[in-house]
């Protein structure tokens, strides 16, 4: 048996080796599908399969907290525990052997050197435990280092370390300035360590202890991770953490009420909500792959054609069904071996550029990376392609009736072939519409997207996020004495129009939903006050990010610290809590003080064009001042050529202060959609090389087609038939294989489409035009795939042709 089936390999191989132009088209185009297939399976692996790189991590889960509205569940943002629910559940908790928060911000790391921008992550204690990863180099964090005063030590990441100290192995016991304050380095993490935050796992961090406040029970905004004890299942453990948030809400009615926990596998936490976007371009890349296997499948059949009597003569002495059957199988096994070696090529490029272009909008889809899952993956989808271009060729190849072939000549095989290749390119047909309508979907959703009203400026606004020592800036007056000389000297740069002060910049990404009441509607229900988001901002800072007053005044220079306080609300605001109420001269209370509103401002789309604005309430950075904060430069000039005057002006103000993230605001409205706009890319560009691959599929049927009917089109033209009768008889012929495939791909494409409606913004899934569109794309393709076979029918000469028969 194996002697056979190398002499059937052997066999395969000639015959390729025979046809080169043959192998090496049918070789790129499942290389092209194989390649296009892995690369993005490396980025699902990344994403959503592959392990967090800790021990026993299946045991992890993320601890969410929720808050009960109207008696169902709803998410919180980003921040939803607080440091002394996270001190109870650790100390309280069942079903768990360790418990841990944690939290992100910008920071500036001094000392040696030029101060940099850098994170911190902010911990509680038995973080590191928790993850079970020890430190590298020095320690962990000690549990009386998690008390203010004693909380100034730091560990750092690989990736800092070696990018500030060049993999100092003596780093441990330095001294480092973080937010001008001096820390001790006590431990660096292995290299292949990454905080649990989704958005974070390949920037350079440090951590340090958390030393909060006893009484700050309610400030959400930590998150929390958990390790479930041996034996224990997520839903015990989750029921037993809840019911301990029950009795807290008891214990802490004003600030627990309505809290509840939900335990999530860490691994999922991590995608954050990256699922169906990434599963649905993975689909699209199966599609690909299918349209591929269809092509080369034709092209065997047209092999397998032009091979009859070969077959037919093996028949005759004595092949049996399953030999023919083995030989084509053997053909179409190394073809898909030459594809695999030469998808995998294709697809460590590939995998690189799908990272790149992700960006930061997929989380850990920087260690996508071809690796022995990789080549696994692979291996399976070359040997499940083999098997599905070689099933049809193989069958037809078995079911040969020599008698007839001998007898009858080949008419009857030839057209029982050319109908099958038929079907398959109907069915590739298909599969590009229905991938060109979702790439249309996709990008239409990206476009409208873009379009939606922000209420911002977003020409020549040049922004960057800053924080201030407090060892240097110690109080409100300093902050705020800083601020207003850092706007004083940025507008007196050439061409700025107006700058301004936020503690929050639009687009960033960064949240702070503050309580608050109203004194004129006092907040009598029991639990948590209402919350919106808080902002202090200098008064020129509505002129440079562009934000529109609709009703009273904006904040002025007048609001200062010793001026009554004030403040200004948007419009989300007013309708929300203030509905059918002039919200001018209402007070809003914030702890002891109260702010009179005197102004009213447009909505701000503040986490990206596709979520509403929240409610928000802006209060004078004079009376509401602190150490970091977002600035935004409205010039008249390219504001991307305005950054290293920027720079020049805060260093000659303080030199020790770094800025962050500096960015145009346009870039940062786009970042805001940088998911939608990655998965328009990519499957617009799968849908082009399957539009591609579909035309060549046509284009080969129809050259085959004239090839094998070019006896009849002379015998037609000999008894008088027009080139153009002759033109349109082939066009006519591809006109109906398109009508099918037209006709099949919007049915496919209406019954599928819609599951992409959460990915979509702005985007009905069967709005008409949505599909004409493709469809007219995919008709004007396929019919200028036709005229080269169309103008060689036109050419054949009858004389020829009959003296040939």
């Amino acid at each position: 048996m194996i002697g056979g089936l190398l002499s059937d390999l052997r066999s395969a191989g000639r015959s390729l080796r025979k046809r080169p132009l043959f192998a090496l088209s049918a070789g790129l185009t499942l290389a092209l599908g194989i390649g296009a297939t892995t690369a993005l399976w490396s980025v699902v692996d990344a994403v959503l399969l592959r392990p967090m790189p800790y021990p026993d991590s299946e045991r992890l889960v993320a601890v969410q907290g929720y808050d009960v509205v109207n008696g169902s569940l709803s998410q919180e943002t980003e921040s939803n525990l607080s440091s002394p629910d996270v001190a109870d559940l650790r100390a309280q908790g069942e079903g768990i052997s360790g418990l841990a928060a944690y939290s992100v911000s910008g920071t500036v790391l001094g000392g040696e050197g030029e101060p940099i921008p850098a994170r911190v992550g902010i911990v509680t204690p038995g973080f590191f435990g928790t993850l079970r990863v020890a430190p590298a180099l020095g320690r962990d964090f000690t549990e009386d280092e998690h008390v203010a005063g004693k909380h100034r030590v730091l560990i750092l990441s690989d990736a800092l370390w070696r990018a500030r100290f060049q993999a100092d192995p003596g780093v441990v016991g330095r001294k480092v300035l973080l937010a001008g304050n001096d820390y001790t380095v006590v431990g660096v993490m292995p290299r292949p360590f990454i905080g649990p935050l989704p958005g974070y796992f390949d920037e350079p961090m440090a951590w340090r202890p958390l030393a909060a406040a006893p009484d700050s029970r309610g400030g959400h905004w930590m998150r929390g991770v958990a390790r479930l004890a041996p034996g224990v299942r997520r839903e015990a453990a989750e029921g037993r953490l809840d019911a301990l948030m029950t009795r807290l809400q008891a214990q802490y009615p004003d600030t627990a009420t309505g809290q509840r926990i939900r335990l999530v596998p860490l691994v999922e936490s991590a995608s954050s909500g990256s699922r169906p976007a990434v599963l649905a371009v993975f689909g699209a890349v199966l599609f690909l792959l299918l349209i591929a296997c269809f092509n080369v499948a034709g092209l065997l059949l047209a092999r397998t054609e032009e091979r009859r009597r070969e077959t037919a003569i093996r028949a005759a002495i004595g092949a049996g069904r399953g030999r023919l059957m083995a030989l084509v199988f053997c053909e179409s096994g190394l073809l898909a071996l030459g594809g695999g070696v030469f998808g995998m090529l294709f697809a460590w490029w590939g995998t690189d550029l799908l990272a790149t272009l992700a960006g930061h909008s997929l989380p850990r889809v920087a260690g996508a990376r071809i690796d022995a899952r990789a080549l696994l993956f692979a291996l399976a989808v070359s040997t499940a392609a083999a098997l599905v271009f070689g099933m049809a060729p193989a069958a037809r190849q078995a079911r040969v009736e020599l008698d007839r072939i001998l007898r009858e000549g080949h008419g009857a095989f030839v057209a029982s072939r050319r109908r099958l290749r038929q079907v398959l390119v109907v069915g590739q047909l298909a599969l590009s519409l229905m991938l060109l309508i979702g790439a249309g979907l996709m990008a239409a959703s990206v476009g409208r997207l873009l379009r939606v009203p922000t209420g911002l400026r977003t020409e020549n606004v040049l922004t960057f996020e800053m924080q201030l020592p407090r060892v240097r800036y110690p109080d409100g007056a300093a902050q705020n004495g800083f601020a207003e000389r850092l706007v004083a000297r940025l507008e007196a740069l050439p061409g700025v129009q107006s700058a301004g002060l936020s503690n929050i910049l639009p687009m960033s990404g960064s949240s702070s939903c503050d309580g608050f009441s109203l004194a004129e509607r006092p907040h009598t229900a029991p639990g948590p006050q209402p919350c919106a988001e808080a902002r202090s901002a200098t008064p020129r800072s509505f002129a440079a990010f562009g934000i529109r007053l609709v009703r009273g005044r904006l904040l002025e220079d007048r609001d200062d610290a010793k001026a009554p306080r004030v403040a200004v609300v948007n419009e989300a605001f007013a309708a929300r809590f203030l509905p059918g109420d002039d919200p001018i001269g209402k007070h809003l209370v914030l702890g002891d003080d109260r702010f009179e509103i005197v102004g009213v401002i447009g909505d701000v789309k503040q986490f990206g064009p596709a979520i509403e604005a929240p409610a928000s309430f802006t209060l004078p950075f004079a009376q509401s001042p602190g150490n970091d904060f977002g600035v935004a430069v409205h010039a008249t000039l390219d504001a991307a050529a305005l950054a290293p005057a920027v720079r020049r002006a805060v260093a000659a103000l303080d030199s020790g202060l770094a800025l962050e993230r500096v960015e145009t605001m346009q870039k940062l409205v786009r970042d805001s959609a940088a998911a939608p706009h990655f998965r328009a890319i990519v499957t617009s560009t799968f849908a082009t090389a399957a539009l591609l691959l579909a035309a060549i599929g046509l284009y080969g049927l129809m050259t085959y087609t004239v090839g094998q009917r070019r006896r009849e089109i002379g015998i037609r033209m000999a008894l008088g038939a027009e080139r153009g009768a002759v033109a349109r008889l082939v066009l006519g012929e591809a006109l109906g294989l398109l009508a099918a495939g037209t006709g099949l791909g919007l049915l496919a494409g209406a019954a599928l489409t819609p599951l992409l409606g959460s990915l979509l913004f702005g985007v009905r899934p069967l709005e008409p035009a949505l599909y004409l569109g493709p469809a007219l794309v995919l008709a004007a393709t396929a019919l200028l795939s036709c005229l080269a076979p169309a103008w060689r029918a036109t050419r054949v000469d009858p004389l020829r042709e009959l003296r040939v028969e």
